[in-house]
């Protein structure tokens, strides 16, 4: 059987991540309507609870925006739980998977990178910085990332280290990990490197740019 062409990998592997993605966030089972509605009772609920009252009611409506699809609306929330509780692991690491989701990796990178430094035993926190590192072709670096999450979660769960989760690493974590292997292992059987393929990508980014270009000047792109 021939090896796969590195447009062949990318493709695969861009499945992977997109079905992955998926798994990563709760579909959203009602509209943006009733997850205004439900963060609004929310909202309420937090001028009972202080300071830590009102950044749990943030951020559960954040969760609602992003369930709905809304990641501009979530990362507003995110931004303002996180001016309350900086130091808060969790909210750096929901954030991450906003900034994902709205494709700006080098953002989601820091945000890991923050919930890392307040909670270096968070699984998730490991997935989504390899992620954010796997979405910009870093390869080698993100599988890295994996591997010291697996390393140092597999024993305790996917908890912060302040005795939450448990039952083993965190499974997107596992999957992550065992799929970017593959792909390391097919990219030498096609002689190529991470770097390569990192060139390769940034080529395809430079004529993505281009092409846009071309329509807007040819004016393709309809008015809203």
């Amino acid at each position: 059987m021939a090896p796969k062409t590195l447009l062949q990998l990318k493709q695969q592997r861009q499945a992977m991540m997109s079905e992955r993605e998926k798994l990563a966030a709760v579909s959203a089972d009602s509209g943006k309507s009733q997850a205004a509605i439900e963060a609004a009772a929310l909202a309420k609920k937090s001028f009972a609870g202080g300071k830590a009252g009102k950044v749990e009611a943030l951020k559960e409506q954040a969760n609602l925006c992003f369930r709905a699809q809304d990641y501009p609306k979530a990362l507003e929330l995110y931004n303002q739980a996180i001016l309350l509780d900086g130091k808060n692991a969790v909210l750096h690491s929901n954030r991450s998977a906003v900034y994902c989701a709205l494709r700006q990796f080098p953002l989601a990178l820091k945000d890991a990178d923050a919930c890392l430094r307040l909670a270096p035993g968070y699984g998730r926190g490991h997935f989504r910085r390899g992620y954010a590192l796997e979405q910009q072709w870093r390869y080698a670096e993100a599988f890295d990332a994996y591997s010291l999450g697996l390393k140092l979660t597999e024993h305790r769960g996917h908890g912060h280290g302040h005795g939450h989760g448990g039952g083993g690493a965190d499974p997107l974590l596992v999957a992550a990990h065992a799929e970017l292997k593959q792909l390391l292992s097919e990219l030498r059987m096609t002689g190529q490197s991470a770097k390569a393929a990192a060139a390769a990508a940034d080529q395809e980014k430079e004529k993505e740019k281009e092409k846009d270009g071309a329509e807007k000047k040819s004016g393709s792109c309809s008015p809203v």
